[in-house]
């Protein structure tokens, strides 16, 4: 095998670091709504609420593309970003480009 096969795209950093804030903003956003139920209200919680929905399918979008990029299931990617967008990013970004 060619070693130029076996290195991962400079883009692939970006996203395993990407893939891992988003894991941590999730954690927090799950939080500060668990938080909120007690203290501020729905509105606080509706909000978060839509923004992780916003992220998850920003996240679902470029993975299946990147998916498609590295000839991968787009289908099974995309289920996979949309319910845990950043475990998707990291596992994408580590994977390398299928043959076929």
């Amino acid at each position: 095998m060619n070693s130029n096969n076996m290195k991962h795209h400079p883009s692939n950093k970006a996203l395993i670091s990407l893939g891992i804030i988003i894991v941590i903003i999730s954690v927090v956003i799950s939080f500060i709504i668990w938080w909120s139920s007690i203290e501020v209200g729905r509105l606080v919680q509706n909000a978060l609420l839509v923004s992780l929905f916003v992220i998850k399918i920003a996240v679902t979008i470029r993975v299946v593309k990147i998916a498609s990029h590295q000839n991968r299931s787009k289908l099974d990617w995309g289920w996979l970003a949309f319910f845990f967008p950043g475990i998707a990013l990291i596992l994408i970004g580590q994977s390398r480009k299928t043959k076929g």
